[in-house]
């Protein structure tokens, strides 16, 4: 059609194509390679983060939150749904949350140690120190090898016939720690006093368990429960741990009154974590440390009665030897890419050059016929959108489509396209500012000459 070949003769003028797909190629090749340069130096930064976090200590690969109080009757109980509550909240705050998934964040309670009252010489001739800890997600992180899992509340039982009160807790133990203290299910293990005036603390065996995943944070946080660590010296000690349900965490008051409770909330990192997200999770870990909001999440949750919480992440840790390897990788990858653009930028403004340089004779005729600079501006730049544009799209989408994860880099692209649209009219427009004929323009624009035959007989 009409506007068809109009709109051909606008894109590629009087030079014929070539001008325009040379310059058309080299914009989509340069915005190709400042777009997938960085997306692909990110790429293989986010890779070597996730081996580096799958490699680090499960415990330097999450952010915990601590807490003490104190255990007494009528000075606040943390009930397993003040634990829950406190567990969204925390969660809520994380900084970049979504890299923490819920379903792996656990919660915990530890009680302080207490020696084990056994008639006669202990199991093994070692005297066993024992621990009363509680965790969330128990269930999923251990496979019961005997009897059940703890459920239901504490038996409390007041002082009757000469004997004192006591509170029963019904506790798991690891295979290891059972086969250690030699116990099995349904045996009791007197803890006698947390302190003097506070009934004896007694626990029921109800089941055997065995860890799942033992090298991960749950386990590690505190290994004893695991297997009861020997202390050494010349009276060593085992110390070994028992693991609550959720029902009796109410009762810890009575057992263990005025006795420091540990409370936990870990939440580790998913697998999939980009690099930028450890400096943003490093950061504000800080900031939730020093200011309030941990603090509010804690009154807003009915547990005003903590103390001394403290927000912390071991990444830095964890991941030292990444870190600064990435720093010293980071500096030369921007270099790279700088370098690239760089280079690319100079080449894409020869082509630029070179395509005015094409143009010339079209556009010394427009002068001579009265065309001003902005005519002949118009007229470069229409046709540099014509040539650049769909290029720069192409080089960019098929840049997204390989490497579709990280980000583009604005600047680096914008540069290009600004460039690749407007150099070609700008050198034009500094090329014709005065009207200048050459023999070539004129012979071009000169109406063909009259033989000397037609001229006599004319």
């Amino acid at each position: 059609s009409a506007v068809g070949r109009r709109l051909r003769r606008l894109g590629l003028g009087e030079a014929g194509p070539a001008p325009a797909l040379v310059l058309a190629g080299v914009a989509l090749v340069i915005v190709f390679i400042v777009t997938a340069g960085p997306r692909a130096l990110s790429a293989a930064d986010n890779r070597a983060t996730r081996q580096a976090v799958a490699q680090a200590p499960t415990l330097d690969t999450g952010v915990q939150v601590a807490a003490d109080m104190e255990a007494r009757p009528g000075g606040g109980v943390l009930s397993a749904r003040i634990v829950d509550r406190l567990t969204r909240g925390f969660a809520a705050r994380l900084p970049a949350h979504g890299q923490f998934p819920a379903a792996m964040g656990w919660s915990g309670v530890l009680l302080p140690v207490l020696d084990r009252i056994t008639i006669g010489q202990p199991p093994g001739g070692i005297p066993e120190r024992i621990e009363v800890a509680y965790r969330s997600q128990l269930a999923s992180h251990s496979a019961l090898v005997a009897g059940a899992l703890p459920k239901g509340k504490a038996v409390v039982t007041r002082a009757v016939a000469g004997k004192p009160p006591s509170v029963t807790l019904k506790v798991a133990f690891s295979k290891v720690t059972a086969a250690t203290f030699a116990v099995k299910v349904g045996s009791v293990l007197n803890l006698g006093w947390a302190a003097a005036g506070t009934p004896v603390v007694l626990l029921k065996v109800t089941g055997i368990i065995a860890p799942r995943g033992q090298a991960a944070a749950f386990w590690q946080h505190d290994p004893e429960l695991v297997v009861p660590e020997k202390t050494a010296g010349e009276n060593p000690r085992y110390i070994g741990g028992g693991l609550i349900g959720p029902g009796e965490l109410a009762a810890l008051a009575v057992a263990y009154k005025g006795q420091t409770e540990r409370a936990t909330w870990f939440f580790p990192m998913g697998a999939r974590p980009a690099s930028a997200d450890v400096q943003t999770i490093e950061s504000g870990t800080s900031a939730l440390a020093a200011g309030p909001q941990m603090r509010q999440v804690e009154v807003a949750s009915g547990a005003a009665f903590l103390q001394d919480t403290v927000t912390s992440t071991g990444l830095a840790d964890g991941l030292a030897i990444f870190t600064s390897q990435w720093h010293v990788t980071e500096g030369v990858d921007s270099v790279l890419v700088v370098g690239l653009f760089v280079v690319g930028l100079v080449l894409l403004l020869i082509c630029c050059g070179l395509a005015a340089q094409a143009y010339r004779p079209e556009l010394s005729i427009m002068r001579v016929r009265g065309s001003s600079l902005g005519q002949v501006a118009r007229r470069t730049f229409a046709r540099s959108c014509c040539m650049a544009a769909p290029a720069l799209a192409i080089g960019w989408a098929v840049a997204v489509l390989l490497l579709p994860a990280g980000g583009t880099p604005v600047i680096l692209a914008g540069l290009t396209a600004a460039v690749a649209v407007v150099a070609t009219p700008l050198i034009a427009v500094l090329e014709h500012r005065k009207v200048r004929v050459d023999a070539a323009t004129l012979r071009a624009d000169a109406p063909a000459a009259r033989s000397p035959v037609r001229r006599l007989v004319g």
